[in-house]
């Protein structure tokens, strides 16, 4: 049983369950759970939220984890006593080591403990107590004080005994500790000349004696603090030779079980007289006397500090009954200094309210310079958003030039298309003359032989032929073998021409195959995007159809119910004859019963159709959203210059050589329209004046003339008529292949122009890719900057918030306490800018 007529279990459930009461992640149920700081952190942040703000080292469950964070929440618990003017002995190493092994639980407070009383006695608590008894000290100043004593009142009778009869002994002990601060500092409070206390006034020898007691007590308690750290020194070193002695044991040991083996096997082994194993002996003789040596080292060290152990607790014990001695000065002391408190706090509030008076004109100083800075940077953003605005208009246009530009090369190339379809079909018809060509010279062949058999025949019939005919036959002959050779020259240029054309073509192949992998992710969107307008379309439609089939089902549904009702109520359904109806009427109702069961499965599919359709709609629409904002970012991106190539002070900031380099690129896409454009116009007329030559060259010409010749020749000149119609043939093919020439020329010159052209625009979209890309270089430092601009007003903004809550701090101590503005601003920029902050 405890003092206060509790046991240990009642006693830990009674802490228990105070400490439930806080606002902890897992609410415990022993006291062994606070073992690792993380319960006992919480409840500091609630009691001083601004004291105990940052977060615990560690998160693992491990004895070494939960001895770190053990160890800093003592100690920031230290921290604050020794701040707030209260010592208070703290836990030791074993005290820790145990705690975070065990949690030191069950727990038996003691209601009374003689430590609080004299704090250098030699009795220690537990762990666990030494930490509630810590944590109630910081709930005696915490600004939450009054709602964390209603929160005990709330609890049960038994818990509130335990829990305030605690929190009265802390009391106690405060002002006791407080009372002990104050009477060090009464000689330089205390101006000269006060009455406030008749007995130092009227006892100046008992003042003077007083104050020796103290400087006595002092000197001894200091004395004794040394003591005690030099103990504790020492304790430990004594643990760790403690250690060393016994791990070196341990060694010996296993050395001296070594040495017994050494030994054997030396014995086995000095037979073979080996200097080989001389030597290993040797060296095993050394080591062993080397590690002796250690081992007698290590109990010298033992011996002194057992020898200066024992002389401390003899001194430790002068000093503890010297303190007894002091203990009834104390209370005389004690006298003397309830007077001086009241003037103590009374100075202290004094200066807290000046050195706030000061702060708050600092303060005020700080605010007027922040609301400058506030106005100078919204006239810097306005300046901005103009030029922004002319950078957009700017943008606009040279995106409209860009698109006529895109608009013109289309043009040219469906133009170009159309000249290469002209050039098959001449190329065609080419083929099909060279045909004729050939047929035409078996013909001219054929009619040479007929021609030989008739002037045979005509020397049999002793008709000779005339000098005149044979050299005019001679020169026809000759005319065609002359026709052959042109025909084969004509035919040697066209298989050059047509590897010429062959070259070319897969020339501009590869260009427009460059041209195509420029513009292949656009290409790629723009179809995935007609593809999901198609299906959206489809989608579309199929959900007006499965409507349609909706309202016709559903009005089928409506005249089956109809019928229905009119079948129940004894009535004949329309459109039927009354003296049809010769069937049972449960068999009627039954059939009809299940024709309305298959009418609204069919209603239930269609509208399950329905719903499937339009929620593939949706996701098309939504696909199709999502590429369009896609597309739409991407283009952002690409012109993102326009909206942060800002800059925001001065005009000067503003990049002139970009605005000359726009300037400039708009001028050469003009001059480069117009030259399209005219290129276009001769482009039309070559097609026009290559469509007539075409038109011209028909087959009409050549059979009217046959025609002519034919009618103009006499019955008796039939051969001559003949071989003039042949060599007018010829003479025509002849003619044509020259034609087909000229045009297969006039063709490669045009393809070499077109080529020209296609290299021009390259070189023109590479310059202005390479503008673009020169021109949007700035843009990353220009975001950054305009970025550390806005991250500068919120820190601003929120710096002087800040301050002006700081104005309204009701107590003193954390008015006192808290930070300086303009080192917390500075603080605040440091975390918040980079390494290079913002400057550009």
């Amino acid at each position: 049983m405890t003092p206060n007529g509790t046991t240990a279990l009642d006693t830990e459930g009674a802490f228990i369950e105070w400490i439930n009461t806080f606002s902890i992640q897992h609410p415990i149920d022993s006291l062994q759970d606070l073992n690792d700081g993380q319960v006992l952190w919480q409840m500091l942040r609630e009691i001083q939220e601004y004291y105990f703000s940052s977060e615990l080292p560690n998160n693992k469950q491990t004895d070494y984890s939960r001895l770190q964070n053990l160890k800093f929440v003592h100690a920031r618990i230290q921290e604050y006593l020794d701040e707030q003017g209260r010592s208070y002995k703290g836990l030791t190493e074993d005290d820790f080591q145990h705690f975070a092994k065990t949690g030191d639980s069950p727990l038996a407070i003691k209601a009374c403990p003689d430590s609080l009383q004299e704090p250098f006695s030699s009795t220690r608590t537990d762990a666990t107590e030494k930490f509630l008894r810590m944590l109630l000290l910081v709930m005696l100043d915490s600004p939450k004080l009054g709602e964390l004593v209603k929160t005990i009142q709330d609890l049960p009778a038994s818990t509130q005994d335990v829990v305030g009869t605690l929190m009265q002994e802390m009391m106690t002990w405060d002002s006791e500790s407080t009372d002990g601060m104050a009477d060090d500092g009464y000689e330089s409070s205390m101006p000269a000349g006060n009455g406030t206390s008749p007995k130092a006034s009227s006892d100046p020898e008992r003042k003077t004696q007083v104050l020796e007691l103290e400087e006595h007590y002092a000197r001894i308690m200091t004395q004794l603090e040394h003591r005690n750290r030099d103990y504790e020194l020492l304790d430990a070193e004594m643990l760790a030779i403690s250690d060393s002695l016994a791990r070196s044991q341990k060694t010996n040991e296993a050395l001296n079980g070594q040495i017994a083996e050494k030994d054997e096997h030396i014995k086995k082994l000095s037979a073979t007289n080996s200097e080989r194993e001389h030597i290993s002996v040797k060296e095993m003789e050394l080591q062993i006397s080397s590690q002796e040596e250690i081992i007698a080292g290590y109990e010298v060290q033992l011996d002194k500090a057992t020898t200066t152990i024992g002389d401390l607790k003899r001194q430790n014990q002068a000093l503890v009954a010297l303190s007894d001695e002091v203990t009834p000065l104390k209370d005389e002391v004690a006298v003397l200094k309830k007077d001086l408190i009241e003037q103590t706090k009374k100075a202290n509030t004094a200066n807290n309210y000046m050195k706030k008076l000061q702060a708050s004109r600092e303060v005020e100083k700080e605010r007027d310079t922040l609301r400058r800075d506030l106005d100078e940077t919204k006239n810097d953003l306005a300046s901005a958003g103009k030029i922004a605005d002319k950078l957009r208009e700017e943008n606009f246009n040279l995106r409209r030039s860009d698109d006529e530009r895109s608009r013109t090369l289309s043009l040219i190339e469906r133009e170009y298309d159309e000249l290469r379809i002209t050039k098959k079909q001449l190329r065609d018809s080419r083929e099909d003359l060279l045909q004729q060509v050939k047929m035409l010279n078996e013909r001219v062949a054929q009619d040479q032989e007929t021609i030989a058999d008739l002037r045979e025949r005509a020397g049999e019939g002793s008709s000779p032929t005339s000098p005149q005919e044979t050299s005019g036959l001679e020169r026809e002959l000759l005319d065609t073998s002359k026709f052959e050779d042109d025909t084969y020259a004509s035919q040697r240029l066209f298989w050059a021409t047509e590897i010429l054309t062959r070259y070319r073509k897969r020339r501009i192949v590869n260009l427009e195959k460059e041209k195509q992998q420029l513009h292949s992710d656009v290409a790629k969107r723009d179809e995935h995007l007609a593809t999901l307008r198609q299906q959206l379309e489809s989608s579309r439609k199929s959900a007006a159809e499965d409507a349609d089939k909706f309202q016709e089902t559903r009005q089928e549904n409506i005249a089956l119910q109809a019928s229905l009702s009119q079948v129940h109520g004894g009535h004949p359904i329309e459109g039927l004859v009354a003296s049809s109806f010769h069937i049972d009427p449960s068999a009627h109702n039954c059939e009809s019963t299940e024709i309305f069961k298959r009418m609204r499965d069919k209603v239930k599919a269609a509208e399950a159709h329905r719903n499937s359709l339009q929620q593939e709609a949706d996701k098309s629409r939504e696909e199709l959203e999502s590429l369009r904002s896609d597309r739409t970012s991407s283009f952002q991106n690409h012109h993102i210059l326009s909206d942060l190539s800002i800059d925001l002070l001065q005009d000067s900031m503003v990049d002139k050589t970009k605005l000359e380099m726009l300037d400039e690129l708009k001028r050469q896409t003009a001059q480069e329209l117009v030259k399209v454009c005219a290129e276009r116009d001769e482009f039309k007329q070559r097609s026009s004046h290559l469509q007539a030559q075409l038109d011209g060259r028909t087959e009409k010409t050549h059979f009217a003339k046959m025609a002519e010749i034919l009618k103009a020749a006499s019955p008796a000149q039939e051969v001559d008529v003949r071989g003039d119609a042949y060599a007018d043939s010829i003479q025509n093919a002849r003619e044509r292949t020259a034609k087909q020439t000229e045009q297969i020329e006039q063709q490669g010159a045009i393809i070499k122009d077109l080529q020209r052209q296609l290299e021009q625009h390259s070189n023109v979209t590479a310059d202005g890719k390479s503008r673009e890309d020169k021109e949007n270089a700035p843009q990353s430092e220009d975001r950054r900057y305009v970025e550390n601009l806005e991250r500068e007003l919120k820190l601003m903004a929120s710096a002087y918030h800040d301050l002006a809550s700081r104005l309204q701090l009701n107590n003193v101590i954390l008015a006192r306490r808290a930070e300086a503005p303009k080192s917390w601003l500075g603080v605040q920029r440091k975390l918040r800018e980079g390494p290079t902050g913002i400057s550009r």
